[in-house]
């Protein structure tokens, strides 16, 4: 039984260090919190596995001390996850900074404790016929170790529990997994604890825990928001009332649909789509900044960064920038077709355009100049083209409002600038 234990635990550290080396190759704070993470993960089960089976007392004593200490570690790089993850209390530094100050307090003195037995005492007991050292007398060193320990636990349910709380219920798969997760881990942790069962049960949920952390956070790549048309968009989040397609895709197959967007997607400061454009790679951008300023221009994500931008996607080009209209020669070069646009005016007014096109007796579209005109006359200072086409959509107070040009009726879009 114990052997069986140790292979089972020693072979959850495999696909953890490969989620290990695969959250390296993204160049990211969250992936380099998620990397941190997963390392002290490694050397926690480890810990816990030569404590519970070693033959040395001594031995046995450092191996807790460390298991305890790295498991602080493991929650701190948890809780930097979380509030990155979710952008929940994520500006309150001073917070991590104070956490990792107990934490390494609270490392020195358990590994104090291998010699001075001030935290806590072991003894050999046999679960199960087999023996194993567990804690057998516990001090206030021990209990404000856990105290320290359960705090950081309610933050990081905390902050996942707002996340959920706050967004609508169309973004909620990508925190609902990672939250139940972690609950069923601490939970595991704590009734090991209390009950004082040697071995951690918690441990092996790790390898879920990893799995999906660095699915969900750093590879994949949100079909709902690629594969629906804009009105089912729209009608999953809460309290949208209007909306217009945003950016372009790839479609090797030709068969409509957004399934491959182009660049990146930001979301909530977030590359939900694109985390491996590099940092000083350029793309035309068209998107939102923290304060509710429309951004558009040909930028990369160092500068975007700067500009603390918050929502947006790839495409282009600007049309009207610091109140100057960008095509002064020609059409645009892009011909005449159904339109997409998006504007702002000195006020903070965001303005939608949408004319449709490719229907003759109705509307046969429009040029860039043409879109870049109409903004520039309704007072716009900034404005970008958006995907036209049959993509070319605007959904108001329930219902898709122009005559989308597609054939098949409306088209499933990548991207979408939703109005609540």
């Amino acid at each position: 039984m114990d052997k069986l234990y140790m292979v089972i635990l020693l072979l959850t550290i495999i696909p953890i260090l490969i989620c290990i080396k695969y959250a390296r190759k993204v160049k990211s704070d969250v992936a380099d919190s998620i990397t941190r993470c997963l390392f002290f993960v490694t050397i926690t089960i480890i810990g816990n596995i030569v404590f519970a089976f070693s033959q040395y007392q001594l031995v046995a004593y450092f191996m807790e001390s460390v298991y305890l200490f790295f498991f602080d570690l493991v929650l701190i790089y948890i809780l930097q996850y979380s509030q990155q993850y979710t952008r929940v209390f994520n500006e309150v530094s001073a917070f991590r900074i104070g956490c990792f100050i107990v934490a390494y307090l609270d490392g020195i003195s358990l590994l104090l404790n291998t010699f001075f037995h001030h935290v806590f005492t072991l003894k050999k007991v046999s679960y199960i016929g087999i023996q194993m050292h567990c804690i057998s007398s516990k001090t206030i060193f021990y209990d404000l170790h856990y105290v320290f320990v359960y705090c950081l636990m309610f933050c990081v349910i905390a902050s996942f529990l707002t996340k959920i709380m706050r967004i609508s219920s169309f973004y909620r798969t990508k925190y609902i997994p990672i939250f139940v997760v972690l609950c069923v881990i601490m939970a595991l942790n704590i009734a090991c604890n209390v009950s004082g069962f040697p071995l951690d049960l918690s441990l092996p949920f790790y390898v879920f825990a990893a799995i999906l952390i660095c699915y969900l956070t750093l590879y994949r790549a949100p079909r709902e928001l690629i594969e629906k048309t804009l009105s089912f968009v729209v009608t999953k989040m809460n309290n949208a009332v209007a909306a217009i397609n945003g950016g372009g895709f790839h479609d090797p197959n030709g068969t409509g649909t957004g399934r491959l967007p182009y660049g990146f997607i930001l979301h909530d400061g977030e590359y939900v789509i694109g985390k491996d454009v590099g940092p000083d790679e350029d793309v035309d951008f068209v998107g939102f900044s923290k304060s509710g300023n429309l951004i558009a221009g040909n930028y990369d994500k160092t500068q975007l960064s700067d500009m603390k931008a918050m929502e947006g996607i790839t495409f282009g080009p600007p049309l009207i920038v610091d109140g100057k209209k960008m095509i002064t020669e020609g059409d645009g070069g892009w011909g005449v077709g159904p339109r997409t646009a998006i504007g702002q005016k000195k006020d903070g007014t965001v303005l939608f355009l949408v004319i449709d096109g490719r229907q003759p007796g109705y509307s046969i579209g429009a040029t860039l100049r043409d879109v870049q005109d109409i903004l520039f006359e309704k007072g716009c200072y900034i404005a970008a083209n958006l995907d036209g086409g049959s993509s070319s959509t605007l959904y108001l107070n329930g219902k898709v409002v122009n005559k989308p040009a597609d054939l098949l009726g409306e088209r499933m879009i990548p991207t979408a600038f939703i109005v609540k």
